[in-house]
């Protein structure tokens, strides 16, 4: 499961794979900087589900080789019930990809809460029970 942190008010990130995955609707999701009005799906001739763009802000047209260098930037209109929102996703270095997992792993070790940590604590919930 992909953690979910809200990075601006009305914005989410998640890191999935080897990217970096924002939602919100249009208006957060530009006062957060991650967009410009004519970058949005269906504005300005761009098409009306996605756009994919270079990391210095060129549109890639359709039908282009799909991009993988680190910053390029996909955004995505999700239609929902009587809602729209975006999701703006940017590839990541693997630097970042790095950094991101250690950042993950070390949350997650808490050599304190080892088996045997674990296990004392059940056993000495259990004597006071027993008593």
């Amino acid at each position: 499961m992909h953690e979910r942190v809200e990075v601006a008010p009305g914005v989410f990130r998640r890191v999935q794979q080897r990217r970096a995955v924002y939602s919100g609707d249009a208006d957060d999701l530009q006062a957060a900087g991650l967009l410009t009005q004519d970058m949005l799906p269906g504005h300005g001739g761009n098409p009306r589900g996605m756009c994919s763009y270079l990391p210095d802000g060129t549109r890639i047209k359709r039908g282009a080789i799909s991009q993988t260098k680190p910053g390029h930037t996909r955004i995505v209109q999700i239609r929902g019930k009587g809602s729209t929102f975006f999701e703006v996703w940017v590839l990541l270095s693997s630097q970042r990809v790095e950094a991101v997992e250690a950042e993950r792993a070390s949350e997650f070790y808490k050599p304190s809460l080892g088996a045997d940590a674990i296990f004392a604590g059940r056993q000495s919930a259990l004597e006071g029970v027993a008593a």
